[in-house]
């Protein structure tokens, strides 16, 4: 996973350059990192949500299995029924 780095200490420098004020520029930069650190935590998967999913998976499989088994099985109730009071 790569990690992305942001220096805070730097844009600040750069924005009371450029002309900002310390309140400004520390309110930009703030934003800035909340915007980051937000963007980064909505679009990147943790390994709990990889476990998780590998969980759902899992159960679909089993609800799937269990859904054919059971088809299957009162088919084959079905045939017998056929065959038992029809022939």
């Amino acid at each position: 996973m790569s990690a992305v780095t942001f220096d805070t200490l730097k844009f600040a420098e750069d924005l009371k350059k450029a002309g900002f004020t310390d309140e400004q520029a520390g309110a930009l930069v703030k934003a800035q990192r909340d915007s980051l650190a937000e963007a980064l935590d909505t679009t990147l998967a943790t390994k709990m949500d990889i476990i998780e999913l590998k969980h759902e998976i899992h159960s679909i499989k089993l609800d799937v299995v269990r859904w054919v088994v059971g088809t299957g099985v009162a088919l084959l109730m079905a045939m017998f029924v056929m065959l038992r009071f029809f022939m």
